[in-house]
């Protein structure tokens, strides 16, 4: 198990002038469903994405053969048709954390 610093997720979004992110994690044990430690995380980060006017979509992770969403499960509220009506063509950022990986997505 890693530990999650907000300041180290953020600083990338922030320094890309992120609308949104989708957070991406794997489970190497295969099994996907989220631990105590990424509810909590999720719960920190989304609670830093409301001072900083960035957006969580969702918050994916992957295990062996399936993927748990938090967005689908009703975890979280935020919508890309809103990112989209809020902040126009600015893209979102994609975060693989505990590490440093991130994609970016021009294309809303």
């Amino acid at each position: 198990m890693s530990v999650v610093h907000p300041r180290e997720v953020w600083k990338s979004a922030l320094l890309d002038s992120a609308a949104a992110v989708v957070f991406i994690h794997n489970h190497p044990s295969g099994d996907p469903a989220p631990s105590r430690e990424d509810r909590d995380c999720t719960n920190r980060l989304v609670e830093a994405s409301k001072i900083l006017g960035i957006r969580v979509l969702d918050h994916i992770v992957f295990g062996e053969n399936d993927y748990f969403s938090f967005a689908d499960a009703g975890l979280l509220t935020q919508k890309l048709s809103s990112i989209r009506e809020t902040h126009g063509s600015k893209g979102v950022v994609f975060f693989h954390f505990p590490g440093i990986y991130f994609a970016r997505s021009r294309s809303m």
